[in-house]
């Protein structure tokens, strides 16, 4: 103690939990990667090929896209020789929905049918309109392009319509998990600071 010096007490606080002491601190953050329905791989090709001037392309491929996930989040199939039509108009029967056979000729006998149907289990309401989101798209969209004569829709509302049917499909389980509904996927980082 000499020149009036003299060393400070350790408080309580560092007395009880060693402070004072030399010691490292690592921390570490987990950073989670949001993914959104624009990310996904068939909005991404619809909007690079719209992008590119093919619109026919875009569009024909934005309905095959949708209609393979469809089938595959809710585990439906097709068969070799049904048309997509055929394909809808079996998958509306199946919800209850009683498309009339004008309906394979007739846009209107198969929208007027899925607007007046009521759907009384609530299990099966992701699916209805996920199914009526893409028969709308399948018919505004990817018969007039296909069959019509020089028809080319606006790009940014061919995105928004592919969107509105993923909206109703888990797009973590088609394409981002291991294929467990549900799952979040393993895509975390790890940071050190």
């Amino acid at each position: 103690m000499e020149d009036g010096y003299k060393p400070k007490k350790p408080s309580l606080l560092q007395r009880l939990f060693g402070g004072g002491k030399d010691r490292r601190v690592s921390r570490s953050k987990t950073i989670v990667k949001i993914k959104t329905v624009g990310e996904i791989p068939p909005i991404t090709e619809t909007r690079k090929s719209l992008g590119d001037g093919n619109t026919k392309t875009a569009v024909l491929n934005a309905f095959m896209y949708a209609k393979n996930d469809f089938m595959r989040f809710f585990g439906v199939s097709t068969t070799k020789d049904e048309t997509n039509r055929q394909f809808l108009i079996r998958c509306l029967n199946d919800l209850g929905i009683k498309v009339p056979e004008t309906g394979f000729i007739d846009n209107y006998a198969i929208v007027d049918s899925m607007n007046e149907f009521v759907l009384n289990d609530d299990q099966k309401a992701e699916r209805l309109n996920a199914l009526k989101k893409l028969t709308s798209f399948y018919l505004e969209y990817y018969e007039r392009t296909k069959y019509g004569e020089e028809w080319s829709p606006d790009p940014e509302t061919v995105i928004e319509r592919l969107e509105d049917i993923y909206n109703y499909m888990d797009i973590m389980y088609l394409y981002y998990s291991n294929g467990k509904k549900g799952e979040i996927p393993e895509e975390v980082e790890e940071v050190e600071e």
